[in-house]
């Protein structure tokens, strides 16, 4: 983008604003994957399976929105939680 004639400065924000919001969303991934595998941090939590879907679909926005890929969900209301271990998707990004 920069290397353009003119350079896309404002493109080239925008992507660097999202590869670094992507980053920490797969970091924040990771590391509930982690901590989930080290048994003197295993607990069972209760899991919003809507969140963890939506937070799922924010991670592969980008890969998705690169492969020309068009997405649609449709998540059931009132889902009962359900019992994880290990893994938190309460964070907000």
């Amino acid at each position: 983008m920069l290397a353009t004639d003119p350079p896309n400065v404002d493109g080239a924000r925008e992507n660097r604003a999202r590869t670094i919001r992507d980053g920490d969303r797969a970091a924040a991934v990771i590391t509930r994957f982690a901590r989930s595998l080290s048994k003197k941090d295993a607990t069972i939590e209760s899991v919003d399976l809507n969140e963890a879907t939506r937070e799922l679909i924010a991670l592969s926005l980008s890969e998705l929105q690169r492969n020309r890929v068009i997405l649609r969900s449709e998540l059931a209301d009132n889902l009962p939680p359900v019992a994880a271990i290990g893994c938190s998707f309460s964070r907000s990004f």
